[in-house]
C-alpha cells in the first residue's frame, strides 16, 4: 500500500464518517422513538456512522489509524458546530474532542488484542458516557434510567459497527 494512501486512508474516512453525521438524521429518529436525551441518536446509529469508519480505518491501515479518523471527524464536527451544539460552558466541545479520542484508542487497542468488536463496543459507550458525565457535570442533564438504556443501545451499535468492519475487510482481501 502506497504511503501516500496510508496517510490519506484515515482522513478520507473521518471525512466519511463526519459526512454521515451530519447527513444522517439522528436526532429525528431519537425523538420519534421518545428519546430526547443528547446524543440518543448517536448512541442507536453510531456504530454506522461513527464506529464502523473507526475500525475500517484501523483494519486497513493499522498504526494507530483509528486515531487520526477520531481526530478528523472531531475537528469537522467541531469546525461546523459545538460538540452536540452546546455553547454554555464555552469549553464543553473538549468533552466532544476527549470522548471521540477515547474511542479511538480503544478501537486501536482492540486491534492489538485481537478483539476489535469488544472494543468497538466499548469505545462507542465510552465516548457517549464521556459526553453524558459531562452534560450531568455541568448540569445540562440529569443522570436517567434513560441512559443506562441508551449505554446499552451504544453497546450494540458499536458493535455492529466492528462486526460490520471485519465483514468488509473480509470482501475487500
Amino acid at each position: 500500500m502506497s504511503r501516500t494512501l496510508i496517510f490519506l486512508g484515515p482522513l478520507i474516512l473521518g471525512v466519511v464518517s463526519y459526512l454521515l453525521c451530519i447527513l444522517v438524521p439522528t436526532r429525528t429518529i431519537a425523538h420519534t422513538l421518545g428519546l430526547y436525551i443528547p446524543a440518543s441518536g448517536t448512541a442507536i446509529l453510531g456504530g454506522l456512522t461513527i464506529t464502523y469508519w473507526v475500525v475500517l480505518s484501523e483494519l486497513l491501515y493499522e498504526r494507530g489509524s483509528a486515531i487520526i479518523t477520531t481526530l478528523t471527524l472531531t475537528g469537522l464536527l467541531l469546525i461546523t458546530s459545538p460538540w452536540y451544539g452546546i455553547i454554555n460552558p464555552p469549553w464543553f466541545s473538549v468533552i466532544g474532542l476527549i470522548s471521540l479520542i477515547l474511542m479511538g484508542l480503544m478501537i486501536y487497542i482492540g486491534k492489538l488484542l485481537n478483539h476489535i468488536i469488544l472494543f468497538s463496543a466499548v469505545g462507542l459507550l465510552l465516548m457517549h458516557t464521556t459526553t453524558w458525565i459531562g452534560m450531568i457535570l455541568t448540569k445540562i442533564i440529569n443522570p436517567e434510567v434513560t441512559l443506562i438504556i441508551l449505554s446499552i443501545m451504544s453497546i450494540i451499535s458499536g458493535a455492529i459497527g466492528g462486526i460490520l468492519a471485519k465483514i468488509t475487510i473480509k470482501y475487500l482481501k
